[in-house]
C-alpha cells in the first residue's frame, strides 16, 4: 500500500452494506430491483448509458457531447441551466478534452491503482473543471463523468450515500470494494442472474441495486 492510498479498513461498514447485496435476502432484493429498473419501462435511467450512444464509445470517449448532456436529464438532471451548456460544449471543451484523454476509456475502478483516483490525478482534475462550471454540483459532476467512464466513476447519489454511511471519500470506498476479486466475480454473478445487462458497469449495477431497495424502504 502506497502512502496516500485509502486503506479498506476505513469503510468497514459501507463494505459490509454493499456486501449485503451480493448474498442472502438483500441478493434478492437486488435482483428484482435491477429487473425492474433496467428490464421494465418505468425508470428512464435505464437508457442513461445508451441513449444517442454510448459516452464511452470510441469516437465520443475523450469529448463530452451533447448526448451526453441529453442523457442526464434521465437521471433526474434538468437541462434548464444554458450558461452549463455553454461552459461544457464550448468554453472548457479543449480542456475537458485533454483531461479525458489522460484517463484510458476502459479504466476500470476495481483495476486501477490509487494513483489514477487520487487528488493529482487528472481524474481528480476533471472532477474539479465539472464543478467549477455553474450550476454543476457533485452529482451532476459524477453523472458525466459516468457517461464518459462508467467503469471508473461511481455515481454520487444521496440515497446511495445514505445507505452507504459516506459523506465523503466516495471514490475510496468503490475503490478498496472493487479490488476485491472475489467481489467483481460476485457482481458479474448477480448481473448474469438478473440478465440483459451485460453492457452495464459494476459500480452502475451496485449503485441501482442499492438505490432501488432504498426507495423501497428496504
Amino acid at each position: 500500500m502506497t502512502l496516500n492510498e485509502p486503506n479498506s479498513s476505513e469503510f468497514t461498514t459501507s463494505h459490509a452494506v454493499l456486501d449485503g447485496y451480493l448474498d442472502g435476502e438483500r441478493r434478492l432484493q437486488a435482483v428484482s430491483g435491477l429487473r425492474t429498473y433496467f428490464c421494465g419501462t418505468r425508470y428512464a435511467g435505464r437508457r442513461f448509458e445508451n441513449i444517442a450512444g454510448r459516452g464511452d464509445a470510441a469516437s465520443v470517449a475523450n469529448r463530452i457531447t451533447a448526448a451526453d448532456l441529453v442523457a442526464l436529464p434521465l437521471l433526474s438532471i434538468g437541462l434548464d441551466r444554458p450558461q452549463l451548456v455553454i461552459d461544457i460544449l464550448e468554453t472548457h471543451a479543449e480542456e475537458i478534452e485533454g483531461l479525458l484523454s489522460s484517463i484510458p476509456a476502459d479504466s476500470d475502478i476495481g483495476h486501477v491503482a490509487w494513483s489514477a483516483l487520487d487528488e493529482s490525478s487528472p481524474a481528480q482534475k476533471l472532477y474539479s473543471l465539472l464543478r467549477s462550471v455553474h450550476g454543476v454540483g457533485p452529482t451532476t459532476a459524477s453523472k458525466l463523468l459516468a457517461r464518459k467512464r462508467p467503469h471508473l466513476f461511481p455515481i454520487d447519489d444521496d440515497l446511495v450515500r445514505q445507505r452507504l454511511g459516506r459523506d465523503r471519500g466516495l471514490w475510496a470506498c468503490w475503490w478498496t470494494w472493487l479490488r476485491e476479486e472475489n467481489r467483481q466475480r460476485a457482481v458479474a454473478d448477480l448481473r448474469d442472474e438478473v440478465g440483459g445487462i451485460a453492457d452495464i458497469s459494476s459500480l452502475r449495477v451496485m449503485d441501482v441495486a442499492v438505490w432501488m431497495s432504498v426507495r423501497a424502504g428496504r
